[in-house]
């Protein structure tokens, strides 16, 4: 799936949205605008591969897949529909890893160290500071549904895994939360299969939940 968001929006922010973006993710003005986050003030200005029901006013993400052509998007509405999930996707469309269009050259061919999140605004915090990343849609979407064992999305297909040194940072929540702690033990030997030298990142429990919050407060 190729779309596009609205030319006049791509890279206009909300005060609330360039908060939380800029200041409280510590992403930089120059990756913000390169990927194109956009406040979409009415549901008419939210792309229309979302449903009806899911365009609402909110932060609109694009996201790009390592294969250099598909995109996509995710929605964090600012008032979520009632037992909806706080960000959305395209319903009925497949979810894709996302890396910055800053880093797919490196992501797909370098020698550098990859690190690999969950969320687009965590990736881009990292992607700030220079380092390749892909983002994952949530701690599950980095593989093939319903495949067993588990298989990675054909968008890792564009990954130079081999050999390469991965470092996996999921949410701080990764240590008292066991669906999350399956999904970390099968995503690493799921990347160790491809040749991956994994290693895990945990965060420091508190308030401040995603490698994004801790850079932005200043963590090295």
């Amino acid at each position: 799936m190729t779309v596009k968001a609205p030319k006049e929006l791509l890279g206009h922010l909300s005060p609330a949205h360039h908060r939380q973006v800029l200041d409280e993710s510590g992403i930089t003005p120059e990756i913000v605008a390169e990927r194109g986050y956009y406040t979409a003030r009415r549901g008419s200005e939210v792309p229309e591969v979302f449903e009806d029901y899911q365009r609402r006013p909110g932060l609109v993400i694009p996201m790009y897949s390592p294969d250099g052509i598909t995109q996509s998007y995710q929605l964090r509405p600012g008032r979520a529909r009632k037992n909806g999930p706080r960000y959305e996707t395209p319903a009925g469309s497949e979810v894709i890893v996302d890396v910055h269009p800053r880093m797919l050259e490196e992501v797909r061919d370098g020698d550098e160290d990859l690190w690999i999140t969950e969320g687009c605004k965590k990736g881009d915090s990292l992607t700030s500071r220079g380092l390749p990343v892909i983002s994952l849609a949530g701690v599950w979407m980095w593989c093939v549904p319903k495949a067993r064992p588990y298989v990675l999305k054909p968008c890792f297909d564009w990954v130079r895994l081999d050999g390469r040194t991965v470092y996996v940072v999921f949410d701080n929540d990764v240590m008292v939360k066991a669906t999350v702690q399956q999904a970390l033990e099968a995503f690493v030997a799921a990347l160790e299969d491809r040749g991956a030298d994994v290693l895990v990142v945990y965060l420091p429990p508190g308030p401040e939940k995603g490698v994004d919050n801790f850079l932005a407060g200043g963590a090295a």
